[in-house]
């Protein structure tokens, strides 16, 4: 936005420079070229009626403008010293349309906004008076004294105006002015080269290429860093544009030039266009066939069909299928289907289907399904599903489903769901996966063997969950069945996992066992907490490892009284399940002798039984 508005203020400097440097030949061009920053009319209601929620208390207009921009990747073009920046407002919306908020923050102001292109303008346009003031009358006026007219001999007062009130004059509203296709490819033309001339000027400013005052040395550092796909930024600018062609209701085609435009087929608009085996156009207006190739010099307007690829130099709005691949250099709306890709070098809102890959390498508002891959450089505003991986240089704004991994590089609002990994900068919603779940900030649920995070707000569920900022204490305590206990919970406090070792020396019989568990715990008051733990011990008797079965499975509900900061003292109740086929041969009988008290012990099956025991004890300790 700060780069739009300071090439806005550089453009009279800028103007005088280009006129040293070039002929006076080339002046038209340039200006109606600069005059488009102004006034582009491909206006996309869509991103208007996006869905925004925020909150500005007493901020200034232009911290609100850049925060809209950074947060929801939209563009503002005005200049500085026309707009009231620093006019302070305050708004607290929820999911209301961008033009809502656009309204509220200029309200009081004389700046009204348009859609330009993907850039929102912001115009000063003072208010049109719409009706006639008359002041009222002085009191020397309402007062003045008789006075002798000589001409008509007669006297006479000046007279009293009475007071007059406003006379509303209506104004009469224009219908909108309906630009022709000619002077739509016009604008479309100029819109293009505007915004190479915006980056330039961008690149200047931002010090990439160092300043001067000789245009000619910016524009020749330019033209080695960017140049365009067939010539230089000033060449191109220079060039005739692409706005006079021909346009013909229909043609045909065998191989271009062999067709009914022959020759002039590059310079030609077909509204009706079929190509028996493959065929090139300047641009599409309507509908065309292809049994091979399609391909557009500059535009497609409409739908493409081909038996193996649609190529198209710069925008398309509308349909697009191939058997092998679509790719677009500009900006796509509508839809795509291909069998092995369909690419975008560009910003897109499409709906994309391919057997292999979608590329987009700017934002997508649309949607991606791919047998392997989706892939978009910029924010992603739709669902991504893809057999092995989707990706996103951005945010993502819905769904992502894959069946090997899911990226973002931004924040990921919804839900991202993979065989194997999820990878988010932040997350609201939730990450589901068969092995890892990574994300700086969670606001929501991960589900996944490995979770891991720097803050969670909600759960993280899976085996292990490390959450930098978040739930990790050590217990140390002892139980009827377990002397001597050492826990490490680590984890959210709605759902953390238990790493846990025990032992229990008895006569001249040694017990240790190793176990896991999942827990919870809710904070009563500042000073009281209740857990609920379950865990899972193998007990190993008097070796190093006992090879039988001998789990003790415990539920534990334990109270937490503070002592000082985190540290807690726990009891409370131990609900105790052993499940054994330990023979013991001193006692020549199966399960274990673990518990001092049973108030059931059964033998179950015959030839190597399983033993249950059950019985309720106390567990106590300290955590910290």
């Amino acid at each position: 936005m700060a780069g739009n508005a300071s090439f806005c203020g550089l453009i009279p400097n800028y103007i005088l420079n280009l006129i040293e440097m070039w002929n006076k030949r080339n002046i038209k061009i340039l200006v109606m070229v600069l005059l488009c920053l102004a006034f582009r009319t491909q206006a996309q209601s869509g991103v208007l009626d996006r869905q925004v929620s925020l909150r500005y208390d007493n901020v200034s207009l232009e911290v609100a403008l850049k925060s809209l921009s950074k947060d929801y990747g939209l563009k503002f073009s005005y200049v500085n010293n026309l707009i009231p920046l620093q006019k302070k407002v305050s708004i607290q919306v929820k999911k209301q349309s961008l033009k809502y908020v656009l309204d509220e923050l200029l309200r009081g102001t004389e700046v009204n906004y348009q859609l330009v292109g993907e850039q929102i303008v912001l115009k000063y346009e003072p208010k049109a008076q719409s009706a006639l003031e008359v002041p009222e009358p002085t009191e020397a006026s309402r007062e003045r004294p008789m006075e002798f007219d000589p001409i008509r001999n007669r006297s006479q007062s000046a007279p009293v105006l009475p007071t007059l009130t406003t006379v509303s004059i209506p104004v009469k509203e224009q219908a909108p002015y309906q630009a022709t296709v000619a002077e739509q490819r016009r604008f479309m033309w100029v819109n293009r080269y505007v915004a190479k001339l915006e980056e330039f000027f961008q690149t200047v400013t931002s010090g990439k290429i160092a300043s001067s005052d000789s245009l000619s040395k910016q524009a020749l550092a330019l033209n080695e860093a960017a140049p365009l796909a067939d010539s230089t930024l000033a060449d191109s600018l220079l060039s005739d544009p692409y706005w006079d062609y021909a346009e013909k209701d229909w043609q045909l085609t065998i191989v271009t030039p062999l067709g009914t435009n022959g020759t002039a087929s590059l310079n030609t608009v077909n509204r009706i266009s079929v190509n028996l085996i493959a065929g090139a156009a300047a641009g599409l207006e309507g509908v065309e066939f292809g049994g091979l190739l399609n391909m557009e010099k500059d535009y497609a307007h409409g739908v493409q069909a081909a038996g193996f690829a649609n190529l198209v130099r710069n925008e398309v709005t509308g349909a697009q299928f191939a058997g092998f691949a679509n790719v677009n250099g500009g900006k796509t709306t509508g839809v795509q289907g291909a069998g092995l890709a369909n690419v975008v070098v560009g910003h897109a809102q499409v709906t994309q289907a391919a057997g292999f890959a979608n590329v987009v390498t700017g934002h997508n508002n649309g949607s991606q399904f791919a047998g392997f891959a989706n892939v978009t450089h910029g924010n992603v505003g739709g669902p991504q599903a893809a057999g092995f991986i989707n990706v996103a240089v951005g945010d993502a704004r819905s769904a992502q489903v894959a069946g090997f991994m899911n990226v973002t590089s931004g924040k990921a609002t919804g839900a991202q769901i993979a065989g194997f990994a999820n990878v988010a900068k932040d997350i609201e919603g939730v990450q589901i996966s068969g092995f890892l779940n990574h994300a700086r900030r969670v606001k929501g649920t991960q589900i996944g063997i490995i979770n891991v995070a720097d803050s969670v707000t909600g759960a993280s569920i899976g085996l292990l969950s490390f959450i930098k900022h978040g739930y990790r204490r050590f217990e140390i305590g002892g139980s009827e069945a377990l002397y001597g206990n050492i826990i490490f919970k680590t984890g959210t406090r709605h759902f953390y996992n238990i790493l846990a070792v025990g032992v229990q020396p008895k006569g001249g019989n040694y017990r240790w066992a190793v176990g896991y568990g999942i827990g919870t715990e809710q904070r009563l008051s500042p000073g009281l907490s209740l857990s609920m733990d379950v865990l899972s011990y193998h007990v190993n008797e008097n070796e190093a490892w006992t090879r039988d079965v001998n789990s003790l499975n415990q539920l534990k509900l334990l109270l937490g009284v503070r002592l000082a900061g985190q540290t807690y003292l726990f009891a409370g109740p131990t609900f105790n399940v052993l499940v054994s086929r330990y023979y013991n041969a001193e006692r020549n009988q199966y399960g274990s002798d673990l518990a001092p008290w049973r108030f059931y012990n059964q033998t179950h099956g015959t030839g190597r039984p399983t033993n249950v025991q059950m019985w309720v004890g106390l567990n106590a300790g300290i955590r910290f």
